[in-house]
Order: structure tokens, then C-alpha cells, then sequence
């Protein structure tokens, strides 16, 4: 920690020095405008004029010849988190790849084709990050999780696996743009105060966002076991209970995020252990095909455990 001389000035006022290497990474010069504002441990945190955000046209180029479809759709990912704004996709194997590359590509949100030539299609990036809410994409994200629980429990053997895989992949771009912003974000810091958040706040909704992402994988994987399994009607019912239990601590633990409450969090989560056991019993008890499905409700259990120390933590 650096620490600045503070100076009488005038009758009422003093000045201090700033380091020189805060105002070049803020990008900021003599006679430039900042902000003070006072937190809640009595400082004040200074932060630079809001300006207009401009947008770097940082571009990539992904050759497409001799990969195939998945590869090259964690490649267009990967330049998506990495705050790109265009991407070239090169190679004489295009015009055979077009079709399945655009659904992937608009399937981040933000980015769209704008062109396609023989041997390249060009994709930019439309979205504004300074619009976007972290909060919000987080509760989205929580709602159709818990949704896709609520529906298996429901529905049962009748549970239809591609409108959870839909589900999910809605998931995985709200997932996708708040890693995204988050990443910029942590390095960026007028984006940071843009967004009213602190590093802590960041990072806080990244692991919160990941839980949730994996849940709703999770119960992606369990609809589609769910479907296939032979057991008889009492054992799903028995497994249906319990999937209940559990959306019920989901439910509650997401509520102990929102209000921070550290406490109820700390009860809840030690429900986890007893929940375990409890499953693991009904799995040795299960003559049927349960298994895999209760070892999905012992990962979810896990993951529901994990946001809880969020809060607590």
C-alpha cells in the first residue's frame, strides 16, 4: 500500500498526490475530472470520470481447415470471453461448415454473422457490456434452474430430455456473457464502476453462476436418465420425493444469497451431510436402474452446499 502526504491548501481544503501509474491506467491527465466517494470503513474510494466507453475492434482470425465442429466452437467461445469484437473464420472448407457454425455463433449473446464470403465468415460483436446486469443474468439463470427441477419432479417418466437440453443451453449463454463481463470487468476498472460492483462482488457472482451453471447441467444429465429408467412406480416416487427435498433447499439457499444472510445459510448447508446419506440409503435400497440418477441428486446436493458458503464464507 502506497501511502500520499496530504497538504494544506487554502482555508478549507487539502491536496494529495496520486500515482502516476492509477491515472495512466485510468488514462486520465492534468486538469481531468475524478471522483471521491466516501465507503463504509470512513475512506473514500476515488474513481475516474465516467466516460464514454470506447470500444476496442480487437479482432482474431480462426482458421477452420482440418477441425472439426467442436473444436472450433470452443475457439469462437473462447474469443467470445476474451472480449473480441470480430472474428474472421478462414479456410476453404466454409461454405460446408456455414450452416453449423452460425446457430452456435448467434448463440452467444451479443455476436452475429455480418458476412460470409467464400472461404470466411465475418461475426461482431453488437453488445453493449455497460448495459448489461450482473444481478439480473444471475436470477435468470436461477430461475430456469430451478425450473428444470420443478419440471423433472412433475413430470417424472413423461419428462421430455430436449426441452431441459434447450433450457440449458439457455443457461450456458447467460453463463457465458456474465463470465464474460466479469472478466472484463476485472481488469477494466471504468467498467467496474460502471457496474457499481467491487473485485469482491465480481468474483462473489462468478463462483455463484458457476454453482448454478452446473445444477442446471446436472439436471440436464438426470431428465435424460430419468426417461430411460425401468424401475417401478413406487422406487420413481420415492426418487421424486426426494428430488423435492431438494429443490426445497435450493430454493431456501438461493434465498439466503439474495439477502445475505449468513446465518440461514450456515443452517442450511448443514443439511447437506444428512441428504448424502439419506440418498445413498435409497440407492443401496433401489432394485431398479436409480443409480446414476441419485448420484446426480448427490452432485446437485453438493452444489447447493457450495452456494451456501458463499454467503457464510
Amino acid at each position: 500500500m502506497e501511502t500520499r502526504k496530504l497538504i494544506k491548501f487554502g482555508n478549507s481544503s487539502h491536496v494529495i498526490s496520486i500515482p502516476g501509474t492509477w491515472l495512466k491506467k485510468n488514462n486520465l491527465n492534468k486538469g481531468d475530472l475524478i471522483y471521491f466517494e466516501q465507503n463504509g470503513d470512513n475512506g473514500l474510494v476515488i474513481s475516474p470520470e465516467k466516460k464514454e466507453s470506447i470500444k476496442e475492434e480487437k479482432e482474431i482470425t480462426i482458421l477452420t481447415e482440418k477441425k472439426d465442429i467442436s473444436i472450433l466452437t470452443r475457439e469462437i467461445v473462447s474469443a467470445y470471453l476474451e472480449n473480441y469484437r470480430i472474428l474472421k473464420l478462414k479456410g476453404n472448407n466454409i461454405q460446408g461448415l456455414a450452416r453449423e457454425l452460425k446457430p452456435r455463433i448467434q448463440n452467444l449473446i451479443g455476436l452475429e454473422v455480418i458476412d460470409q464470403d467464400t472461404g470466411i465468415l465475418v461475426a461482431k460483436d453488437l453488445l453493449d457490456l455497460d448495459a448489461v446486469s450482473l444481478s439480473d443474468v444471475l436470477k435468470r439463470m436461477d430461475i430456469i434452474a430451478r425450473a428444470m427441477l420443478t419440471d423433472i419432479g412433475a413430470a417424472g417418466k413423461r419428462i421430455n430430455p430436449d426441452d431441459l437440453n434447450q433450457r440449458d443451453e439457455n443457461v450456458n449463454r447467460l453463463y457465458f456473457l456474465a463470465l464474460r463481463t466479469i472478466r472484463k470487468a476485472l481488469d477494466d476498472t471504468n467498467l467496474r464502476t460502471r457496474l457499481g460492483m467491487s473485485n469482491g462482488d465480481l468474483l462473489r457472482i462468478w463462483h455463484l453462476i458457476h454453482h448454478i451453471e452446473t445444477i442446471a447441467d446436472e439436471a440436464k444429465y438426470l431428465s435424460a436418465l430419468i426417461k430411460k429408467t425401468t424401475s417401478s412406480a413406487k422406487e420413481l416416487d420415492c426418487f421424486i420425493d426426494t428430488l423435492a427435498e431438494i429443490e426445497k433447499l435450493y430454493i431456501e439457499t438461493m434465498k439466503s444469497v439474495y439477502k445475505k444472510e449468513q446465518e440461514t445459510a450456515y443452517i442450511l448447508s448443514q443439511r447437506k451431510d444428512g441428504l448424502i446419506k439419506k440418498i445413498e440409503k435409497l440407492c443401496r435400497a433401489s432394485a431398479g436402474n436409480l443409480s446414476a440418477p441419485y448420484e446426480r441428486l448427490k452432485n446437485i446436493v453438493r452444489e447447493i452446499h457450495k452456494l451456501g458458503r458463499r454467503v457464510y464464507s
